[in-house]
């Protein structure tokens, strides 16, 4: 990372990847080498390494701070990462949800995902809920949208009023709540969009 002060490298045996901001913009939440969580400070070059027990992939951390939710393979080592994990301040780990992946953070801390019905993960659909400490898809304040099963990442717009997803390669912006007026914005030039971020 090429800052004023200077360059920090961070090192990793498989790299740093992943990054994300926290929301107030102090602190950068990323994937460190296969099973870390790595938190680093752009200020004071801080790094705070979290080691889950199981590959990370796209930690996304709550607007308090308290809660990181990632792609996992709890189940089944090397397997695609179908799980969402859930790790706490401390450091501890549990499963948040089998079966599910793409998770994003509004910044009133609700939270999204994509689902599947099984393993097959042929029916998918669009969570949103707030976190809850047994989370049920089913159950009260989870609302289900079922057709998302092209979605490989979402992301909330900064004042929480939009949902972005990437379908499919496209590019899809949904106002909030309720994914009403999509606007989508296809790829350009033969190319496909795999990330997306508000600024």
């Amino acid at each position: 990372l090429d800052l004023p002060t200077g360059t920090t490298v961070l090192d990793y045996s498989d790299g740093v990847s992943e990054p994300t901001w926290d929301r107030n913009r102090d602190g950068l939440l990323l994937r460190g080498g296969y099973s870390s969580v790595v938190r680093f400070s752009p200020y004071d070059h801080s790094v705070i390494t979290l080691p889950t027990g199981f590959y990370v992939e796209r930690p996304r951390i709550s607007p308090d701070g308290k809660t990181v939710l990632y792609e996992c393979d709890y189940y089944h080592n090397y397997d695609p990462l179908d799980n969402l994990c859930r790790m706490d301040a401390a450091g501890n780990v549990t499963l948040y949800k089998s079966i599910a992946n793409a998770v994003s953070w509004s910044p009133f801390g609700i939270l999204d995902y994509v689902r599947s019905l099984d393993w097959t993960q042929v029916a998918r659909m669009l969570v949103i809920e707030p976190l809850q400490a047994q989370p049920n898809p089913d159950g009260p304040g989870a609302t289900e949208y079922p057709g998302f099963d092209d979605v490989t990442e979402t992301v909330w717009s900064p004042d929480g009023q939009r949902l972005a997803l990437v379908r499919n390669g496209e590019l899809w912006i949904y106002s909030m709540p309720g994914l009403t007026n999509p606007v989508r914005i296809a790829q350009v030039s033969g190319t496909r969009i795999s990330s997306v971020s508000w600024l």
